[in-house]
């Protein structure tokens, strides 16, 4: 919920949303325009893949880093 982004993770680098708040996507990014918002791939999101997940963030924090896939269980 909304309430949560103004309580908790205001400092955050990167808000990850599920893609069934994708109509969100705009408003919050016009409402918090000092946070990062992206959309979780409806892939990784499907086959809840952590690395892939953690490996997405980095990549949009320009973090080049991977996971090992060891880590998905």
């Amino acid at each position: 919920p909304e309430i949560v982004i103004d309580d908790q993770f205001r400092d955050a680098d990167l808000i990850l949303l599920g893609p069934q708040i994708r109509y969100q996507l705009k408003r919050l990014r016009e409402k918090y325009p000092d946070t990062q918002f992206e959309m979780i791939p409806s892939k990784i999101y499907s086959d809840v893949d952590g690395a892939a997940l953690l490996n997405y963030a980095r990549e949009k924090m320009n973090e080049p880093e991977e996971v090992s896939q060891a880590v998905s269980a």
